[in-house]
């Protein structure tokens, strides 16, 4: 019970081997040990939180992380330790968040800044990370049953997997991801509100979905977030294109977005192909 922290002198090993699991009846803070690449499979739950600082996974390893309460991970990096990429990594707040690289403090300030509930400056993004962190991993799942997902500076690589590599994410409020790079094959990301600034998506299958199904006005161009949307606010790129469409003066669900795409000016780029990027309902309905 309380808080469990691991330190060095009690998690020093120099050999490979199958499974680390811990179970923690209060807070787990893993921030005073950050090497586990020699280790296959680590599992672990709280029914507190779950705080992981500069630790370091290999991309072969399995990491599954539930939690009751927060979940926060400052310069968490899972590392090309083999071309053989095989690594799956899921997270889950049962209660909470999901932190990668901020802080429940640091969006609550953000939030409590905003002139709530039309306009809000979750389009500013948290501090920036001097360099991006790194996930390698053929599979990537995050889960915020009751809270929201913020990721910020973190670059998601599939390695040398050419099928079957996806990121998911799903949250009851809001998924915000800023500064990062995702380059698996398969998207799906799915909450009540979706903010993304300066993401890039290199796969050609990514599925976004918000509680209206729509994309919030003049994506690209900086807006204010509006809840219930997905926000494009700007420096998004879907397979090297951006998504800046300022002559979409209102929000539009599939159909009107694509055909937006379709006949942007000229001026500001011109027809664009967003044809893989599907906008749907929480329910998958297609407007």
């Amino acid at each position: 019970t309380g808080v469990q922290t691991c330190a060095s002198d009690l998690l020093d090993w120099d050999v490979t081997f199958e499974h680390l699991d811990v179970v923690s009846a209060g807070v787990y803070d893993l921030s005073s040990y950050n090497d586990f690449s020699s280790i296959l499979n680590v599992d672990i739950r709280a029914m507190g939180s779950v705080l992981m600082e500069n630790a370091k996974f290999s991309n072969k390893s399995n990491l599954s992380v539930w939690a009751d309460q927060e979940v926060t991970f400052k310069g968490v990096s899972i590392i090309a330790q083999t071309t053989d990429v095989s690594a799956k990594l899921a997270a889950v707040s049962k209660s909470k968040s999901i932190y990668l690289n901020t802080s429940k403090v640091e969006i609550d300030a953000l939030k409590l800044g905003d002139p709530l509930p039309v306009v809000n400056n979750l389009k500013t993004s948290p501090t920036k990370m001097v360099t991006k962190t790194v996930m390698q991993a053929k599979a990537v799942h995050f889960t915020a049953d009751n809270g929201d997902i913020f990721v910020n500076g973190v670059s998601f690589e599939k390695g040398n997997v050419v099928s079957g590599s996806e990121f998911q994410a799903r949250a009851k409020g809001t998924i915000g991801i800023y500064d990062s790079a995702i380059d698996h094959s398969k998207v799906a990301i799915a909450a009540n509100t979706v903010v993304l600034k300066d993401v890039t998506f290199s796969g050609n299958d990514v599925t976004l979905r918000s509680q209206t199904g729509f994309v919030a006005a003049e994506p690209g161009t900086g807006k204010g977030v509006s809840p219930g949307h997905v926000n494009f606010v700007s420096g998004v790129y879907y397979k090297n294109t951006e998504v800046r469409l300022p002559g979409m003066t209102s929000p539009q669900g599939q159909a009107g977005f694509l055909d937006a795409a379709a006949n942007n000016h000229a001026d500001h780029g011109g027809a664009k192909d967003f044809s893989g990027l599907k906008i749907q309902t929480l329910g998958g309905v297609t407007h």
